[in-house]
């Protein structure tokens, strides 16, 4: 109780996802001892901001219903003919979106409630496999 009197509440919380990311990770993934000490940034692209560079991508959000992104990055989409496409990703609460990366324009949408499973790379190159019902 006394180491954690003088702790916000907020850190508690960081520490708490820490935790968490440590017991799914650890032994995992070649990259995750690097990555401890760097804190969680889930909008890395900072696209919950609405301003005149996310206009696009808003208007996309509210005729879908979703409020907000809570997580956005930079993507490599490897194509039909195997080659990488440069794409950005963005998830909702409802949605993951797949879109330009300059102009945030959609590319695709799919509910949340399809995604089937998400697959990441035990390596340091950032792939990410994203099944869907029905592929």
């Amino acid at each position: 109780r006394r180491v954690h009197g003088g702790c916000p509440e907020s850190r508690r919380i960081m520490m708490a996802h820490k935790v968490k990311c440590s017991d799914l990770f650890r032994g995992r993934k070649a990259c995750y001892p690097s990555t401890v000490a760097v804190p969680f940034q889930g909008d890395r692209l900072a696209l919950s901001n609405r301003d005149k560079r996310t206009k696009a991508l808003y208007t996309v959000l509210d005729a879908a219903g979703d409020t907000s992104i809570g997580f956005s990055a930079d993507v490599s989409k490897v194509n039909r003919a195997f080659k990488i496409d440069e794409n950005v990703v963005a998830l909702s609460s409802r949605n993951i979106y797949r879109l330009v990366p300059k102009s945030f324009k959609l590319k695709e949408r799919h509910a949340l409630t399809e995604l089937r499973r998400i697959v990441l790379s035990p390596w340091m190159d950032r792939g990410i496999v994203l099944l869907f019902d029905g592929d």
